[in-house]
């Protein structure tokens, strides 16, 4: 099936637009089974437009990712600054990240082909997640230090929140074949509250007794 890309147009700059349907397009096929023509084809341009802002495949995709990462870490970021302790700095991190691969499945697309499928020498050295995931496990390890969070190798229980929240969204057609699609609408009525509730109590320690709110 061919993946949707939306002609230019409308107010975002032209290099915005591209990059914006690159995401999609690289989302649906991976770096490997995408292209500069299927993308230009798809914008209604021609591939020198296309060329004119990125000099290759490899630039275009760097930028994806780059954007990507710095748009979900500066959500994680505000999520830190608005909590008062390190349990509930871990309960809006989860909801977050959540939240995130929820309400962007290309993201979640996106960032799963990436680990699968692109095998470049170069890509390690120059991931764009790294800052993004060495925050993620420094609020792991302060939680453990502060008692929030239970003891574990921090980049285990990273694994486990990422591997439910990505894995969920990307397992949904599977649960609606399974289930049935009214049992699988049901479940998604509250379906946030229960994923983020078992990450929640698989991660976090209860308080002591006395600071219980």
């Amino acid at each position: 099936m061919a993946a949707s890309v939306t002609p230019l147009g409308g107010h975002k700059s032209t290099r915005e637009r591209i990059v914006d349907a690159a995401g999609s397009l690289f989302a649906e096929r991976g770096f490997y089974g995408a292209s500069i023509g299927a993308l230009a084809g798809g914008l209604g341009v021609a591939k020198a437009s296309v060329m004119h802002h990125f000099k290759s495949k490899d630039a275009l995709y760097d930028e994806v990712m780059a954007r990507s990462a710095a748009a979900l870490h500066e959500r994680l970021r505000a999520a830190q600054r608005e909590a008062d302790d390190s349990r509930e700095r871990m309960r809006r991190l989860i909801r977050v990240l959540y939240g995130w691969t929820e309400a962007r499945p290309d993201f979640t697309k996106l960032v799963v082909r990436n680990l699968l499928d692109d095998t470049r020498e170069s890509t390690a050295a120059r991931w764009h997640f790294g800052p993004l995931i060495a925050d993620l496990l420094a609020a792991i390890e302060q939680g453990q230090r502060e008692g929030a969070v239970r003891a574990g190798t921090p980049l285990l229980v990273l694994e486990l929140i990422l591997g439910l929240a990505f894995y969920h969204l990307m397992a949904r057609p599977t649960q609606v074949a399974i289930l049935g699609p009214e049992q699988a609408a049901a479940l998604a009525v509250d379906e946030a509250a229960q994923v983020c509730g078992l990450l929640e109590r698989a991660v976090l320690l209860e308080p002591p007794a006395g600071k219980r709110h």
